[in-house]
């Protein structure tokens, strides 16, 4: 599948959600999307949008933790509330982290719906 296949968006009680799926990812592939994703969204000079993230079975690294640092730092001041789906008992650390350092404020769900009702709040 064409990794900007993944980038989709979602209408939810009237409320247009940016997915980007991460699932299944090697390491590799998830800073490749991470480093398009945050093109992608300066490029199209989006403001105060809505982010479900989903990262099931993805590996994360050193490397893939610097990233995700870096954008979410990035894209913390454009995007209005940010889910994300797949966070473990060790990729919660990481979050905390992210969101420590970057001020991004990700939340972890367990279910999709769950994330977004919190993001159409």
């Amino acid at each position: 599948m064409d990794n900007d296949a993944r980038w989709t968006w979602i209408n939810y009680k009237n409320k247009s959600i940016l997915f980007n799926d991460y699932s299944n990812f090697s390491t590799e592939e998830a800073i490749d999307q991470m480093k398009r994703f945050v093109a992608r969204i300066e490029n199209e000079r989006l403001n105060d949008f809505l982010f479900l993230m989903d990262i099931n079975k993805l590996t994360f690294s050193k490397d893939l933790a610097a990233t995700s640092h870096w954008a979410a730092s990035r894209i913390k001041k454009i995007t209005k509330r940010t889910a994300i789906l797949g966070v473990g008992n060790m990729t919660i650390v990481i979050l905390n982290a992210i969101n420590h350092f970057s001020g991004l404020g990700m939340k972890a769900f367990k279910t999709r719906e769950e994330a977004l009702d919190y993001l159409v709040l």
